[in-house]
């Protein structure tokens, strides 16, 4: 790659010298750009709160087209959800075409650790009717995380064994609700019907269970739609709620099932038309027709839907993010936690009690608060004792804003999201001026004839190609913070700083002992109390 290809990326200006690392970078990063713009020419349809809102019960659903769990290679699918349940804030899951045969799975692999934590509520399910195989078509899963798990009464699946849907039962002793992910087969056509491949699909699994039963000619999709419609005829009986994320494989809005959930019997109404007026978008990547929805009873309040754009999830469908009021849910209060920030400040390392005493000192200097002192004291004897009292109290609060101040800068905290080295600090740094781009003010500060006279859509476009790039390398970034750590010590023993070798050396030790302990003591030490988020107190009689 040339420095001319580098430069008509738009980030140097035609007389400024260009590394050929820096222009394969360059090069590299525009081909992730091309890559987004022709994957997500459509965007999310829509709308949800980037930060949860208190009171609401936030649930993530996707179709993942098999999760890989065997194949290491692919462990991407495994750490995008997390990503997106990270970025939204999710407090459950509900998965489609999980492609796994849970039987097989480790209990160090199951999808409570893998996705959340030992606290988790999880329920999957696969066709358990036929040999046991790793990867299996079909399957569903349905996770809540501690909060909502605390609230968990129990869970449940297809009690026929095919693995058609589970459910989480949540609530409390006002209000209960089944949260259930279904997945209803599609017929494939006459050519895919014949071979191995047709062999194995979720509709040929359901044919052979029909057979060996005997239940005479029945379809596989009609069979689901009369068990799936007895079910929660069931739970309705009982005065459950109910909330029902399908992959319909069949329109949402004229398929048959659609129109049989919303009859007088079930009520039960597609929240993304409801919610935000129009019709949802097309599911699959290569398809034309909404296929996925989500149906509640009339009980349930629905406050926000959103359709992600495709290829933006782990599958090729779209993933969904669902808000619903606590109180339709749970019958009782969902308030956000707000977690206490950690002090920057830690006077056992050198570096931070250095910086933090250098920034006081500064500040102390540039607002005279010794001179403010002595003057103070000198007035003492010719103001009244509640004017001193006043005076002295508006010092400390500036001395206490100045400490604030220094301990803000003394340090940063640490992104555990990947491991820092020179080459993860590139895409970061990059990143994190794209970010500034945003910004009217940043944009308007560095004028029209800047270098980086981009659209606001080319700048989100090379924020997402940034962060594609930061995902490849997280693979590797560990080696490379190890590399980055041992060329530290190696300059510090040329310049003959061997304090400083004995501390990278003490880095290098702390966090290999993290890296070997952090999952022994994930799991064996005892679990954390979930937070309070309301407290009971006996009223007087």
């Amino acid at each position: 790659v040339d420095a001319q290809s580098a430069r008509q990326f738009g980030q140097y200006t035609s007389d400024t010298p260009i590394r050929p690392d820096v222009a394969t970078e360059l090069a590299a990063e525009q081909v992730v750009v091309d890559r987004l713009v022709d994957e997500l020419h459509e965007g999310g349809y829509g709308f949800v709160e980037g930060r949860k809102p208190a009171d609401v019960v936030r649930l993530m659903g996707e179709n993942v087209n098999n999760l890989s769990l065997y194949d290491d290679t692919r462990g991407w699918k495994l750490q995008k959800i997390k990503e997106i349940n990270k970025r939204y804030q999710t407090d459950g899951l509900l998965l489609q075409e999980c492609g796994t045969d849970f039987r097989q799975v480790d209990p160090d692999k199951s999808l409570g650790i893998l996705l959340g934590d030992s606290d988790c509520r999880s329920v999957t399910a696969n066709n358990v009717t036929e040999p046991s195989a790793r990867t299996q078509h079909g399957g569903v899963a349905a996770l809540n995380f501690p909060r909502l798990a605390g609230f968990t009464l129990e869970t449940g699946k297809d009690n026929t064994g095919l693995g058609r849907w589970v459910y989480t039962y949540v609530g409390t002793s006002t209000r209960k609700t089944r949260i259930v992910t279904a997945y209803r087969p599609v017929k494939p056509s006459r050519s895919q019907r014949n071979g191995q491949r047709g062999w194995n699909t979720v509709w040929s699994q359901h044919r052979r269970y029909i057979r060996k039963k005997g239940l005479g000619n029945i379809s596989p999709r009609a069979m689901f739609s009369r068990d799936l419609i007895r079910q929660i005829k069931l739970w309705k009986d009982a005065g459950d709620e109910i909330i029902l994320f399908m992959d319909v494989n069949d329109h949402v809005y004229k398929g048959r099932l659609p129109q049989r959930l919303g009859d007088r019997d079930l009520m039960m109404t597609e929240r993304f038309l409801a919610t935000n007026g129009f019709e949802a978008p097309n599911s699959y990547y290569r398809g034309t027709r909404p296929i996925t929805g989500c149906f509640c009873t009339q009980g349930i309040d629905c406050v926000n839907v959103y359709a992600s754009p495709h290829r933006a999830g782990a599958g090729d469908h779209r993933y969904w993010i669902m808000d619903f009021d606590a109180k339709s849910v749970l019958g009782a209060g969902y308030p956000h936690l707000v977690r206490p920030k950690g002090r920057r400040l830690k006077c056992v390392v050198k570096r931070t009690r250095v910086a933090y005493l250098r920034r006081l000192r500064k500040l102390t200097e540039r607002h005279r608060m010794y001179s403010k002192m002595k003057a103070l004291h000198d007035a003492s004897d010719s103001v009244s004792p509640r004017q001193l009292k006043i005076a002295m109290n508006k010092w400390d609060r500036e001395n206490t804003e100045h400490k604030i101040s220094a301990e803000e800068n003394c340090n940063q905290f640490k992104n555990d999201y990947i491991e820092f080295s020179p080459q993860t600090n590139i895409w970061i740094k990059r990143r994190d001026l794209y970010k500034q781009l945003q910004s009217i003010n940043a944009r308007r500060r560095l004028g029209k004839e800047d270098p980086f006279s981009l659209s606001d859509k080319e700048i989100g476009n090379r924020i997402e190609a940034c962060k594609a790039r930061l995902r490849e390398l997280k693979s590797v970034a560990p080696m490379l913070r190890i590399e980055h750590l041992r060329d530290c010590i190696h300059r510090a023993k040329e310049r003959g700083d061997m304090k400083a070798v004995v501390r990278i050396r003490q880095i290098l030790r702390n966090e290999k002992l993290r890296r070997r302990w952090g999952g022994v003591h994930k799991s064996t030490r005892p679990r954390r109390g979930g937070a309070p988020t309301s407290i009971k107190v006996k009223l007087p009689t």
